[in-house]
């Protein structure tokens, strides 16, 4: 679908970005506005006019706060401190959780696979790696080392990792990894 000025425009008037950005979001998002306005807000390139503030699609989350001394949603401003006993910390709770999983989508979504011989192996969330290697880091980057020597290769897929520079360098990685095998199996034969 090809892009107009008039929704360049209107993109521009939503998210505050230049042309250059707002044509770039609506031509991923083939034209459609509200894919093309998710697209760069999740890229952070979404900006407010003025100084400070943020935009968000969340509902509720422009909703601009009350008067100062009234109590919003547990929180008292005027004494800077959240009341209405288990209520009030359910909700820091749930804000808590929240924010925790927002802050961990794009690792479920995006995926490390393990490739041998063309065939898939084996693919789990981006998630799951990190917290292995954070784990138990003397076990998994020397199975992922091995791996490499076993003839298999690693690509990330999904929305923000699934890009082709991140996965050439990973082909490169096992490349090198293959012409060291192959140095070490001609200089064996010559001795």
């Amino acid at each position: 679908m090809a892009v107009t000025l008039e929704d360049v425009e209107r993109l521009r008037e939503k998210a505050d970005v230049t042309y250059e950005e707002a044509k770039a979001a609506l031509e991923r998002s083939n034209g459609d506005l509200l894919d093309a306005l998710i697209d760069l807000e999740r890229r952070g390139k979404t900006r407010t006019p003025g100084s400070g503030g943020t935009y968000s699609t969340r509902p509720g989350a422009n909703i601009p706060p009350s008067a100062p001394g009234k109590e919003t949603a547990g929180y008292n401003e005027a004494q800077g401190t959240r009341s209405g006993g288990w209520n009030g910390l359910w909700e820091s709770v749930k804000e808590l959780f929240s924010a925790l999983f927002h802050a961990l989508d794009p690792s479920t979504h995006n995926r490390f696979e393990v490739w041998r011989q063309g065939k898939l192996l084996t693919s789990m969330p981006l998630l799951i790696l990190i917290i292995a290697v954070i784990c138990v880091f003397y076990i998994t980057v020397p199975l992922l080392i091995m791996g490499l020597f076993l003839g298999c290769r690693y690509q990330f897929s999904g929305p923000d990792l699934g890009r082709k520079d991140l996965n050439d360098a990973m082909n490169s990685m096992s490349d090198t990894v293959e012409d060291m095998k192959d140095q070490v199996r001609r200089s064996g034969g010559k001795t």
